[in-house]
């Protein structure tokens, strides 16, 4: 294997998206370049990357001190959704990368590989080849909500309660009579980003989450964002909508294509608008246009417990920690 600068992993992200595209059991959206460089350069800016390419794929890490040492971890660690096992065959980019750090001089005493599925053959091959000359620990789950939109709205409706089904029909007739209208950008040029997500961040001020400092609109979270729809926006990927009343937004929804499958990323509303259900509505209406784009999976991201009612599926994942 042979490593990477992180400006040259940058040049070379939409190559290693491919090999994301072809790699099994992984999450491919929080495994592609646009969550993993947004991550890095917005929680992780100090951490020096460990970018590996080899024969049978890429290892996206970066190394920092940690309590147990140097830790080897990847360029996403905050949720812990990115799996840096990137390649057709993980069983040989397993190999690889053992050997790799094997006769590397980098002194390291922990290594941290996320993102796996449980139940995945990925996990029982790492264990495999990692456990026999290190201590093994197994981390606790992540798990995230997804829904199928096969069949379109109306099948994405009919896989959901009575209750749920009455209740967003009811809200979408009440926003009809109420002069609620929909604003959709996709694709996004370069120019017009940075205005559409001051809009954005316009709503999430005047939002309960703005209000207590838990949204998007400051911080490592806005550099997040920010770094990630930029790459989305350059690739066509980032899907964006706003609800609107008269003049004004009230709330935003949007995400990221890759596929058939939509991640969402970030959903908000004024909390002056909230009898209005803008914040259903805005999920109703992204999930309306895509099932007429095509896309067949919508991922709500981590799970909480309004997102059962949207998503009849869950996806889980875990970290194992390899300890010198």
């Amino acid at each position: 294997m042979h490593q990477l600068s992180m400006h040259e992993f940058i040049d070379q992200r939409h190559a290693f998206d491919q090999v994301v595209a072809a790699s099994p059991h992984v999450d491919r959206f929080c495994s592609s370049s646009p969550w993993l460089i947004a991550a890095k350069q917005a929680f992780f800016p100090e951490s020096t990357p460990l970018i590996l390419r080899g024969q049978h794929g890429w290892v996206p890490l970066m190394h920092q001190q940690g309590p147990n040492g140097l830790t080897l971890l990847p360029l996403e660690a905050v949720w812990g959704m990115a799996c840096p096992l990137v390649g057709p065959d993980p069983e040989q980019l397993l190999w690889e990368l053992e050997n790799y750090l094997a006769a590397s001089a980098l002194p390291w005493d922990a290594l941290y590989l996320c993102g796996l599925d449980p139940l995945g053959p990925t996990l029982s091959m790492a264990k495999r080849r990692f456990g026999k000359r290190h201590r093994l620990g197994l981390g606790g789950v992540t798990r995230r909500r997804q829904a199928s939109l096969e069949g379109g709205f109306e099948g994405f409706m009919a896989r959901r309660s009575a209750n749920f089904r009455a209740g967003l029909r009811r809200a979408i007739r009440r926003a009809e009579l109420s002069g609620i209208s929909y604003e959709d950008h996709a694709p996004i040029g370069a120019d017009q980003l940075a205005p559409l997500m001051d809009r954005v961040m316009t709503v999430e001020e005047a939002s309960w989450k703005g209000r207590e400092e838990l949204g998007i609109d400051g911080g490592s979270m806005r550099s997040f964002y920010e770094h990630m729809t930029a790459m989305l926006a350059d690739t066509g990927a980032l899907r964006l909508s706003f609800v609107r009343r008269e003049d004004r937004d009230i709330a935003y929804v949007f995400g990221g294509v890759l596929g058939s499958d939509y991640r969402g990323l970030q959903i908000s509303f004024e909390d002056e608008g909230a009898n209005l259900s803008p914040g259903n509505l805005a999920q109703a209406h992204m999930i309306d246009i895509l099932s007429r784009e095509g896309v067949r999976l919508y991922d709500l991201g981590m799970s909480m417990p309004y997102k059962r009612r949207w998503a009849e599926l869950e996806r889980n994942s875990v970290m194992l920690a390899a300890l010198r």
